[in-house]
């Protein structure tokens, strides 16, 4: 194994880049090269290269590591010796995954180095014990017979390397800190740093390779989609990526799918503060302290008070920077000044730490309070949802025969009927009503002969087919939108399909396209991307996906406030068109049918337009287009957990939206879009009254004085399905943020429920006793009732109150409660049988008295005003 270092400059940065080679590869042909590519390879052109030839070489970027079935960035370093531009292919293939080729196009200036990228999804590995996978790069030349290969400096076609590999089961974090070769090395107390975050990994996690966490040692991220796909976690204690503006937007894009991301706040700037975390959270530096002494208080989530206090002292200080934070979750504070804070964003968090790093341990060992706060940052991010099943299943619909349309049918029908009417009046005033004997027979021969030929035309060939279906997500506190599509292709005849993109755009072809032939993707400097050699049978449905984030003029959301009607509100940004169903959902609330205003994209709901649970139309009557989107959206939200909004979102179907996806002309084009929003509630017009329907009020669990029941599922707002004994479920009324201060005046409440022969009785508090709103004796089915006493509806600084659900016993439990305290149960093995009486005991208790109930759905709705 040959192993080298080049140095080059980018951007008047040395990076350092080391290339492998394997001599065991001189004189292997290039196994990986298309069959159109293989006779050119073996051609004479193909000779070793020389000094005044340009050269390149593949090494992995950012991430170091690489996971299967994620995406890796890959660096293609270029060295042009030479006194002309060259422009040069290199291709790329990895074990396992040889048919799908990818191919990366670089210009390198004359006497100049330079480094470029490009994204490769590493195959699914099914082998855990695995360790490594084979990659295998061709220099290509473009020539008069088509594509020749270059050889490397060892006089092979192919250079080979390994690229290492983590289990995907093993939790993978990454940190961006002064590098090795810096402070780290003559400063002690920055090269506790590390120390200091390995206490909190090991601890919180057990990973089976024991390959430490991810260091970052460039000054940016590499420009693909996706560079930290393979990261669950990652630190940061520098401010490398301030200047970094792609590096940034990709950073904040990996949190919102689900990452982890740590910033400490006394190693960074506040500005680069502020940049990662956008416009979402308000924070301001007020001083830097050095502290010799603490006490670390550890902030209960659920009660918002100190459950756990450390103490800390040292001869040398330690540094916290008080900072004013608006927004998030307190996890650990000092003096009142928060140490640790949480941050929601999108699918992800963000931990933001004041206190130096030395504050989190005490002779050598981690404090609890750290351990707790590791355990919550260090653990395997959520995968993102995947629509592409789903789209898939839906899309197919769109492309096969043609099924006549009931407008025509009821044309040719009533068209039919009519005529036979008009000849009848004639043929009466006529008096020749008899040669209605064969007209009649006539014209329904002509209407089945029509009817029959309308079916053969609409059956008889489907065209050539491209069916675009999308999820257009915008992203809270941007202009951004995550846009999947899935593209349905059906062809008439053979050929190659052209499909380019932009740079923005991830495309992947689906398990269902034909693996027997190999395509290849080109990637060029512009980010763009073009599939080569990509062939489309004939008769046959074939998809490929699309993922991408778009920036658009303004941010997508939705502006709302409540009024005496219910919900009002108006959709900002999007232009645009064919807008139909706008409907409200929420993953723990029902939804709701929404009237839309397409002159001014206002949106208006109101009580009686909240709709039953897994519905999601209000009509009783669905038209056959309405029935599809309602099963498309059951899928979705029973898909996963990821994939239903946890905020109150709009959902809207419409054409698909803009991207920078080039598809063939020739093909008949079909597509839709069903676009999420996010909704900004803002405080209701100070002195008038308001409605807040249930689609907006979130019922969530209360620790109370037996913990958390296990009855309600928060999340989902779901009840488990029978429960056979008496139960007491302490509930949270939260109503929206944008509430405010507002006083509730009267609040109805929904239940629909099955408890035959028990009693539910329903509770409020006023100054934590709780008091009796509502009693329910045999409830069956739907039963609503309204709470008037403003005092057990008074909102606490979070917006929220207290309401309490009990159901009773019945009254055979009663007895076989009061039975087993008065006479002790006797085993069937001590039965004494000349004991009459003991016999009658043990048969009456070793009844099965039990009686189930359950709860389908329970639905607030409150008025109140805004003083």
């Amino acid at each position: 194994m040959l192993v080298f270092t080049i140095l080059f400059l980018e951007d008047g940065v040395i990076q350092a880049m080391q290339v492998e080679g394997s001599s065991d590869t001189r004189g292997e042909e290039p196994s990986e090269v298309l069959q159109s590519d293989v006779s050119s390879a073996r051609s004479p052109s193909a000779a070793p290269k020389s000094e005044d030839t340009v050269t390149l070489g593949v090494t992995p970027a950012g991430v170091q590591r690489h996971i299967g079935g994620k995406w890796a960035t890959m660096a293609v370093n270029g060295v042009n010796p030479t006194e002309t531009d060259a422009e040069e292919t290199v291709l790329f293939t990895l074990e396992g995954d040889e048919s799908n080729q990818v191919a990366r196009r670089i210009w390198v200036p004359s006497g100049a180095r330079r480094q470029a990228w490009f994204p490769i999804r590493i195959p699914d590995i099914n082998d855990p014990t695995k360790l490594q996978i084979t990659a295998q790069s061709i220099q290509l030349a473009e020539s008069e017979n088509g594509e020749t290969f270059q050889t490397n400096r060892l006089g092979s076609p192919t250079s080979k390397r390994s690229l290492l590999l983590s289990p995907p089961e093993d939790e993978q974090s990454g940190m961006m800190v002064d590098s090795l070769f810096g402070k780290e090395g003559s400063d002690p107390r920055l090269y506790s740093l590390s120390d200091m975050l390995y206490l909190g990994f090991d601890s919180a996690t057990n990973v089976q390779q024991d390959l430490g966490m991810i260091r970052f040692a460039a000054q940016f991220l590499p420009t693909t989609q996706n560079p930290l796909d393979s990261l669950d976690s990652l630190i940061i204690a520098n401010d490398r990526l301030l200047s970094d503006t792609v590096g940034t937007s990709r950073l904040r894009q990996w949190v919102n799918d689900g990452g982890r991301l740590w910033l400490m706040a006394d190693k960074l700037s506040a500005e680069s503060i502020r940049r990662l975390l956008g416009d979402s959270v308000r924070l301001h530096p007020v001083e830097r302290v050095e502290l010799n002494e603490f006490t670390l208080e550890k902030m209960d989530p659920f009660f918002s008070k100190v459950s756990m206090e450390e103490t800390w002292r040292s001869e040398t200080p330690v540094d916290f920077v008080r900072f004013l934070i608006e927004g998030g979750q307190v996890d650990s504070q000092i003096d009142g000044w928060p140490a640790a804070v949480w941050l929601q964003t999108g699918k992800g968090e963000i931990l933001v730490t004041t206190l130096g790093h030395e504050g989190w341990g005490w002779k050598d060992a981690p404090l609890q309070i750290y351990k707790s706060m590791a355990s919550r940052f260090f653990v395997e991010r959520d995968v993102p949802p995947d629509y592409s099943n789903l789209l898939i299943s839906e899309l197919n619909r769109e492309i096969g025969y043609q099924i006549p349309s009931r407008g025509l049918i009821v044309l040719l029908l009533g068209g039919h009927f009519a005529f036979v009417g008009l000849i009848g009046i004639y043929l009466t005033k006529t008096r020749s009503l008899q040669r209605l004997g064969y007209i009649l027979p006539l014209s329904v021969l002509t209407a089945v002969i029509i009817l029959l030929f309308v079916g053969s035309v609409s059956t008889s060939a489907v065209p050539s087919t491209i069916a675009l279906g999308q999820i257009a997500r915008a992203i809270p506190e941007s202009a951004q939108l995550q846009i999947d599509s899935s593209v349905a292709v059906y062809s008439q005849s053979d050929g190659e399909l052209p499909v380019s993109s932009g740079s923005n755009l991830r495309t992947e072809l689906d398990e269902d396209w034909d693996v027997g032939e190999k395509r290849r993707q080109l990637f060029t400097d512009d980010g763009s991307s073009t599939w080569r050699f990509l062939k489309q049978p004939p008769g046959k449905i074939q998809h490929f996906h699309v993922s991408h984030r778009q920036d658009m003029r303004t941010p997508w959301v939705v502006n709302g406030t409540f009024t005496s009607d219910g919900f009002s509100g108006k959709l900002l940004g999007p232009e645009l068109t064919r807008t139909s169903d706008a409907m409200i959902v929420s993953a723990a609330s029902p939804s709701m049918a929404l009237v839309l205003d397409e002159t001014e994209n206002g949106l208006m709901g109101g009580a009686d337009q909240v709709l039953l649970p897994n519905q999601y139309y209000q009509s009783t009557v669905l038209t056959e287009l309405q029935r599809k989107r309602q099963q498309f959206i059951r899928g979705l939200m029973d898909d996963a957990v990821t994939s239903r909004p946890t905020e109150p979102a709009l959902l809207l179907w419409t054409d698909p939206v803009l991207s920078d996806l080039s598809l063939p002309d020739d093909y008949v084009k079909k597509g839709w879009a069903l676009v999420h929003c996010p909704i900004r509630i803002e405080t209701p017009t100070k002195g008038q009254p308001f409605l807040i329907p249930s689609s907006f009020i979130h019922l969530q669990s209360h620790r109370g004085d037996r913990g958390i029941s296990t009855l309600y599922d928060a999340e989902t707002g779901t009840w488990i399905d029978e429960v056979d004994k008496e139960a007491k479920v302490d509930l949270r009324v939260q109503l929206p943020d944008g509430v405010g201060s507002a006083k509730i005046n009267r609040c109805e409440i929904a239940i629909h429920a099955n408890a035959q022969g028990r009693t539910m009785r329903f509770y409020c508090f006023r100054d934590k006793e709780k008091e009796l709103v509502h009693e329910l004796e045999n409830p069956q089915g739907l039963n609503t009732f309204s709470i008037d006493n403003t005092e057990l509806l008074e909102l606490d600084s979070k917006s929220g109150f207290r309401l309490t659900v009990e159901v009773s016993q019945t009254d055979q439990e009663k007895t076989a409660s009061q039975i087993e305290r008065e006479q002790p149960f006797v085993s069937p093995g001590d039965l004494d049988t000349s004991n009459p009486v003991a016999q009658d005991i043990n048969e009456e208790m070793a009844t099965d008295t039990a009686v189930t109930w359950s709860v389908k759905y329970l639905q607030v709705t409150t008025t109140g005003v805004v003083p």
